[in-house]
């Protein structure tokens, strides 16, 4: 197997214009038509040795896809598709006219912050790899079944906002965004993880009145701020344009629903969802198998004609334990990684692009 192209370097703090370039309307749209994500507001910006600027180069010659201006007023620019951290992100390379950096800085997209995400600062050094690594299947269903929070909507962000709340009220010191992900490895919510050793002899009252904060600030805060991911609207007519069945399968509580409803309502894509499953109508959460044997049976799909996409390791773990079809994407909780050691089908950046795998 051939050896795929590394290229390391050292974070550096930019010229702050990164933003406004990846914000603009043509430039999100063509990335999500030919890079299959929207960017994040902002670049990061890696110093890389003058020895492989000219391996940039040549990836832009080989690889590089053009971002084309819709008018004389902006240039246009190419991208090449990188991994970082396993996360998909690309290698924004401008025309000469309009590059503020010499030619051994580059500037990398992502669909998420990746610092945070990756928990680095500037002056730290990361590795980017050429391509996109993970091998894709292509699979063939009559149903599809979607997972809601970071899948369809973009509520990541909006958790962390809640969690950064509840903390801050019950005192509960700060703890990394890895630590939260781990915390919520099982689908439930394990505060053992993020609990100092004084706090846990009340981690029952505590669980009790971060209950109370949640129902008070995450109705208003999901109907507020929350959005549809990016090519989710269009996914979803295609699905069902196809004469695919569709549901929806999730692990909200229906008094929670029809707040994070609001974009799909809005984009005209709610009365497509044949089956809703939530966690109230079944015993088991996932990853147990049960909500996701619902939604087919609910559907009148067998099991192994359905696929099940969704953004984290929860949702892989209880599509394989459906015996169904497994799609992860990269627009919610978990990263490239944490999806490629559950094994399903396909990792894709984000769900706008299922049709790559899904055979029609």
């Amino acid at each position: 197997m051939k050896k795929q192209l590394e290229i390391t370097g050292k974070i550096i703090s930019g010229a702050r214009q990164g933003a406004f370039f990846t914000q603009l309307d043509w430039v999100q749209e063509q990335c999500i038509e030919k890079l299959g994500f929207a960017p994040w507001p902002g670049t990061l910006n890696l110093e890389i040795r003058l020895d492989q600027v000219a391996v940039i180069e040549d990836m832009r010659l080989k690889n590089g896809i053009e971002l084309t201006a819709p008018d004389a007023n902006y240039c246009s620019g190419y991208v090449f598709p990188v991994s970082v951290g396993g996360i998909p992100s690309a290698v924004v390379i401008p025309s000469d006219d309009v590059r503020v950096h010499e030619k051994n800085i580059i500037e990398i997209i992502a669909p998420r912050y990746l610092k945070e995400t990756l928990g680095v600062k500037d002056g730290d050094s990361i590795s980017l790899t050429v391509g996109r690594p993970f091998k894709n299947k292509k699979i063939r269903v009559n149903a599809v079944l979607l997972d809601l929070d970071g899948t369809l909507i973009d509520s990541a962000p909006i958790y962390y906002q809640i969690i950064d709340i509840v903390f801050e009220r019950l005192g509960v010191p700060p703890v990394s965004r890895k630590i939260l992900q781990d915390a919520m490895d099982d689908g439930d919510f394990d505060w053992d993880y993020v609990l100092p050793d004084s706090m846990k002899p009340r981690k029952e009252k505590l669980i009790a009145e971060a209950r109370l904060i949640i129902d008070e600030v995450a109705p208003p805060m999901f109907r507020q701020q929350i959005k549809l991911i990016p090519g989710a609207a269009e996914v979803c007519a295609k699905i069902a344009a196809c004469n695919l069945k569709i549901g929806l399968v999730t692990s909200t509580p229906r008094d929670y629903l029809s707040a994070k409803l609001v974009p799909l309502r809005e984009a005209e894509i709610e009365d497509l969802l044949q089956v809703i499953v939530t966690a109230d109508d079944v015993a088991n959460k996932k990853p147990h198998a049960e909500p996701l044997i619902e939604g087919s049976r609910q559907l009148g799909a067998a099991v192994e004609q359905c696929v099940y996409v969704g953004d984290t390791r929860v949702d892989i773990r209880a599509g394989i334990a459906a015996g169904m079809k497994t799609v992860g994407v990269l627009t919610g909780f978990d990263d490239f990684k944490t999806l490629e050691k559950e094994k399903p089908d396909a990792i894709l950046s984000s769900i706008a692009r299922l049709f790559e795998t899904i055979i029609i």
